[in-house]
This record gives C-alpha cells, sequence and structure tokens, in this order.
C-alpha cells in the first residue's frame, strides 16, 4: 500500500499533471495545445522508462512500454496519426500513466 508521501516524489506528479492533460487532449483544443503536449508526455514518457529501468536494474516492461510512448510522441520527428487515432491513443496513454503510478514506484527522497 502505498502512503501519502510517495504521491509527492517527482515521477508521480509528473505522471498525474501528464495524465491529466491527456484527457483534457480529448476536446477539441488549438494546435498549439497538442504540439506543447507532445513535448510533455514526451518527457514524462522518457522519465517513467528511465525510472523503471533503474529500479528494475534492467529493461522491463515497463520500460518498453514507455520507450514506445516516447517515440510515439516525439515532438522532433513526429508521428502522423488521424484525429481519431489520436484520441484512442491520448486515452489509452493517459490510462497507462495512471496505472503507471501504482506499477513504477519511485523512491521518495523524503524518506531517507
Amino acid at each position: 500500500m502505498r502512503s501519502i508521501n510517495d504521491f509527492f516524489t517527482g515521477s508521480v506528479m509528473a505522471r498525474l499533471v501528464t495524465s491529466t492533460l491527456l484527457f483534457f487532449a480529448l476536446f477539441k483544443l488549438p494546435i498549439g495545445y497538442y504540439k506543447f503536449l507532445r513535448w510533455i508526455v514526451f518527457s514524462a514518457a522518457i522519465y517513467t522508462a528511465y525510472i523503471s529501468f533503474i529500479k528494475n536494474k534492467q529493461m522491463n516492461f515497463g520500460s518498453w512500454i514507455f520507450a514506445m510512448i516516447a517515440i510515439l510522441f516525439n515532438p522532433i520527428i513526429p508521428f502522423y496519426m488521424g484525429k481519431n487515432a489520436w484520441a484512442i491513443a491520448d486515452l489509452l496513454v493517459g490510462i497507462i500513466f495512471c496505472g503507471s503510478i501504482y506499477l513504477i514506484r519511485e523512491g521518495n527522497p523524503l524518506n531517507k
């Protein structure tokens, strides 16, 4: 069971914010929001993949999933899909980020 202090780690807050932004992307918003969202999801996915890799000291399922999310949302070399496909991707990736809060744990520096 996670304590309340576990929710104040950097990665948990980043994943909560990222999943919230992904769920907001389901509404019709200006194109600038989606460009901004690519950078946020890309950064959070790389950070989460890194935490998963470091915690397990090897590439595992979490590392691979978040590496693929980073590739999909890569803002430098964008991956193009239709609006409906992006809506599904935003929803699924938002759910994955929410679920990762419980599955990929980071040590809290306040507990050291």
